[in-house]
């Protein structure tokens, strides 16, 4: 006799933890017992990182100063190349005029995640540098 697994609407969905992984935690200074550590409520755990709300409003903001840079960059035009007949080549590839390039923008939220946005007549360079905060996603 094999064991069935039990229907689908008696199956209780598995809530993710609230707390972040082991590796995040800080360390605590005092141990608690078994009993405390029950009766508290992970958000009322001080020994757990938790991602402040200004943390994510300034992740909004720099998002959308990033999707606005973006927009406007991307009013791109038809321009054949100088050089070369019957081509379009990248001017920010290129860079044979300075007159076709327009002023980079560097758009930073701290250090480790930035973008850099560079823009000619017909081309745009797009550079990301980003840092995995896999941990943020539960």
């Amino acid at each position: 006799y094999r064991s069935r697994p039990p229907p689908a609407s008696r199956l209780r969905r598995r809530r993710l933890p609230l707390s972040l992984p082991h590796e995040l935690r800080q360390p605590a200074a005092t141990p608690r017992s078994r009993s405390t550590r029950s009766l508290l409520s992970p958000s009322a755990d001080p020994r757990v990182r938790r991602p402040s709300v200004a943390m994510a409003n300034t992740l909004r903001l720099y998002l959308t100063c990033i999707r606005n840079t973006l927009e406007a960059a991307m009013c791109l035009q038809n321009f054949p190349c100088q050089e070369v007949e019957r081509h379009n080549k990248p001017e920010v590839e290129l860079k044979t005029s300075s007159e076709l390039l327009l002023n980079p923008v560097l758009i930073c939220r701290n250090e480790a995640e930035k973008c850099l946005v560079e823009t000619s007549i017909n081309s745009i360079r797009i550079s990301l540098k980003v840092v995995n905060n896999s941990w943020w996603i539960l």
